[in-house]
This record gives C-alpha cells, sequence and structure tokens, in this order.
C-alpha cells in the first residue's frame, strides 16, 4: 500500500494586497490559486466527499486577516488531503 502524498501549503500575499495560496504535493510543481479556486473545487466535489469534509471557512466580522488566512491554509490541505486519499492510485 502506499503512503499518501505530502501536501504542502504557503500562503502568499501580492504586493496588490491580494492572498494566493501556493500548493504542493510531494515534490511536484507548486501551484498558486486563490481562495475562490479552492471553494469551487470543494463545490463540485462536496457531494462525494465524506461528511467530515467542513465547508471553507468564511471571512468574519473583525476577524484578523492573519487568523483567517491560517484557517483557510489548513482549509486546503485538508481538503486536499482527503481529494487525494479518496482518489489517489
Amino acid at each position: 500500500m502506499r503512503k499518501p502524498p505530502a501536501i504542502s501549503c504557503d500562503v502568499i500575499t501580492t504586493s496588490d494586497k491580494k492572498t494566493i495560496f501556493a500548493v504542493r504535493v510531494d515534490s511536484g510543481p507548486m501551484i498558486r490559486k486563490k481562495i475562490e479556486d479552492f471553494e469551487k473545487l470543494y463545490s463540485k466535489f462536496k457531494d462525494n466527499l465524506p461528511v467530515s469534509t467542513a465547508a471553507p471557512p468564511k471571512k468574519k466580522l473583525l476577524q484578523a486577516d492573519a487568523k483567517l488566512q491560517e484557517k483557510r491554509r489548513q482549509w486546503i490541505v485538508a481538503l486536499s488531503q482527503t481529494l487525494l486519499s479518496n482518489y489517489y492510485s
């Protein structure tokens, strides 16, 4: 049995204050996507995901950006691990 791939995710803030998430699976190429891209991916797969898979974190009133970015980063890693563990062969 193969071990699941290692997933890393870094938060990048561009010069125009936009947040990009850089995801790498094992030692493969790094992909950079906005949170909206991961939300669309979640929407496409949510009916096939386990019930325990959480929805993407949303911005709350008076929530610090750093805290939200960290929650989103953790969510992206968890979503990626779930997708790869269920569909990786």
